[in-house]
């Protein structure tokens, strides 16, 4: 592979696109214009990422087609992949020289690579071609022999893949799931719902400068990491209520440093007889309270449709 002396922050600016992303050969094609309004390149200007774009073409990771949309290579795709591994954006069991390549093989497909298949319910779809571009350290021949083993056990199945015409992809069985979840993931080192992809470490948030107490910010601290993977993992109720009590937890200190000040807010709720802005924990109960008023009644709606009409 060609080696580079470009600009690294502008470089792993446009890493960040979408084309880079392994599986996405030679699409999406997309126009400079397009890769400008990417975020991560907001910070430099239309010249300096069309000079970039050039020594990239140069080192044969992108190219570009007829009308001017660009798009990358599978030897972009590996580099981009490469300098992500370096810097921690990786678990680093991917690139361990002590982790068998039939595991590595099993925790992609168990990764953001693959997409739930719509030719088998339930599975997952990895295609074979992003192989080369996420263990590109190891021989082809190797991968051969891995995905060959794994086959002969049961632990994937090969088929069609249905985006790209002409190729296959490895789908998740059910034998697979189980060795995955009880023998690979404590092999490799993971922590669920992060997976072999998912950056080495989180990066956290300075909670210890809002002025709250240790604890407190620890707590808080403790909340989001727990949120970061319940998002990785799509639980999106979950991570929404620890966003929620980070919220709360925040406010009451903060309403509780000035409580002159917050109990005479225009907008605070007070209570309607007495016009006086409750504590916290009664506003609480009385929502807790109102909550299950409206609860009652809808359960019994419920037990007389479930029962049917009294005879």
């Amino acid at each position: 592979m060609s080696q580079d002396s470009g600009p690294s922050a502008l470089r792993d600016a446009l890493f960040e696109h979408e084309i880079f992303t392994a599986g996405a050969l030679q699409l999406p094609h997309v126009h400079v214009n397009a890769i400008g309004q990417h975020e991560a390149t907001w910070d430099f200007t239309q010249t300096e990422l069309e000079e970039e774009l050039a020594r990239m073409r140069s080192l044969r990771w992108i190219d570009c087609n007829s009308i001017g949309y660009w798009y990358a290579t599978e030897i972009g795709q590996i580099a981009r992949e490469q300098r992500w591994q370096a810097p921690g954006r990786r678990h680093p069991a991917l690139g361990d020289a002590r982790s068998t390549v039939e595991d590595l093989i099993l925790a992609l497909l168990h990764s953001e690579a693959a997409e739930p298949s719509e030719l088998l319910t339930g599975t997952l779809r990895l295609p074979e071609r992003v192989l080369a571009v996420y263990l590109a350290h190891i021989d082809p021949a190797l991968r051969e022999q891995a995905v060959d083993a794994l086959l002969a056990a049961d632990l994937v199945a090969r088929g069609p893949d249905m985006d790209n015409p002409g190729e296959s992809a490895l789908f998740s069985t059910r034998e697979g799931d189980k060795a995955y979840a009880r023998a690979v993931v404590p092999r490799l080192g993971l922590c669920p719902p992060a997976t072999l992809l998912s950056r080495d470490h989180v990066e956290g948030l300075p909670f210890h400068e809002l002025g709250l107490e240790s604890l407190a910010a620890e707590n808080l601290a403790f909340r989001w990491e727990e949120a970061q993977r319940c998002m990785r993992a799509c639980a999106w109720l979950a991570s929404a209520v620890l966003y929620g009590s980070m919220l709360e937890l925040l406010l009451g200190d903060w309403l509780s440093r000035d409580e002159a000040r917050a109990r005479s807010a225009r907008r605070a709720p007070k209570h309607p007889q007495t016009g006086i802005v409750p504590p916290l924990w009664e506003m609480v109960s009385r929502e807790v309270d109102r909550r299950r008023r409206r609860v009652r009644p809808a359960r019994q709606r419920h037990r007389k449709v479930r029962s049917g009409p009294s005879r």
